[in-house]
């Protein structure tokens, strides 16, 4: 029991930490020139950002079938931001190392996302009628 509390703190830090980036992203894209790309990147990190809260608070948002199609696409949109933003032929190894950390962050956003898309108890529960009773056998 201990040791879920642990976690359970380790992922509330996590969360604080993503609601800062949150805000950097977006003070980061008024401050630079404004570009399609940075609204949606924006946008999917602050869904990403509700999900983890619902998951680390045991908070449903949306409906379970938003997270299964929104937890692939977060998946890839990193990845996919980061190789559009820079220029591979010139990355100095600083740069590397800053694109590889900024990946690296997301992956406990994506084990969050899928853990409460599949695992958390009010999205895979299957909703029964306030009549149904269960029979024994």
């Amino acid at each position: 029991m201990v040791k879920i509390l642990k976690i359970m703190r380790l992922w509330k830090i996590y969360f604080w930490l993503s609601i800062y980036n949150l805000i950097m992203a977006i003070r980061l894209t008024y401050q630079d020139e404004m570009t399609f790309l940075s609204i949606i990147d924006c946008v999917f990190l602050l869904f990403s950002v509700i999900g983890l809260q619902g998951y680390v608070y045991r908070i449903q948002y949306f409906s379970a079938q938003f997270w299964r199609y929104f937890s692939p696409f977060f998946m890839v949109w990193p990845c996919l931001v980061t190789l559009m933003i820079i220029d591979l032929e010139a990355i100095e190894a600083r740069a590397m190392a800053l694109i590889s950390f900024f990946i690296l962050t997301y992956i406990p956003m994506n084990v969050a996302l899928y853990r409460y898309k599949s695992l958390h108890p009010t999205l895979s529960k299957i909703q029964q009628p306030d009549n149904y009773q269960k029979t024994q056998p």
